[in-house]
């Protein structure tokens, strides 16, 4: 929820141009937060760095992901937000140097391709999606979607329909 809450901190601050709000309460979380992901990030021997360990948003399954792509993407807003906010209050503090360089070097969102589970024989033996998301569409074999991180379990990327498929 940390990231979530600082989101929507600073999306107040944008709103309402309360700069003492910006100042007094966004500040802080968006630090806070910040410091979070910048001590739990791991840098690997090429420097990216790498989530080392989450689930997805809403996720309620056992598998755990490296580059996450709910971290991914909350890493993405949280960094700039904070480095604008110290900015704008004329607080820059070295956190912001660390989340730029972090950011500058954070792992990919990586496209994986349709779990085959996920698609069935259609009318004309094209093959269809079978999933709520896509139900009856055709597929292509270029059809790919923004993958969930790295199994922890399997080491591999994964989608979020290949969770509990194979």
């Amino acid at each position: 929820p940390g990231p979530k809450i600082a989101m929507e901190y600073y999306q107040r601050w944008q709103y309402s141009r309360d700069d003492e709000f910006l100042k007094a309460r966004a500040l802080p979380f968006l630090r806070e937060t910040t410091r979070f992901y910048l001590n739990y990030l791991r840098r690997d021997s090429d420097g990216t760095y790498h989530v080392p360990r989450s689930n997805p948003y809403e996720f309620h399954g056992p598998f755990q992901f490296e580059d996450c792509i709910t971290d991914l993407a909350h890493i993405r807003w949280l960094f700039p937000a904070l480095m604008d906010a110290e900015q704008r209050t004329g607080q820059v503090s070295q956190l912001s140097a660390r989340a730029r360089e972090a950011l500058h070097r954070l792992a990919p969102f990586t496209p994986a391709p349709i779990h085959r589970d996920w698609l069935l024989p259609g009318p004309n033996g094209q093959l269809v999606y079978e999933n709520p998301f896509f139900k009856g569409e055709p597929y292509a074999p270029s059809d790919r979607v923004w993958a969930t991180g790295v199994s922890l379990r399997d080491k591999r990327m994964v989608s979020h329909m290949d969770l509990g498929r194979d």
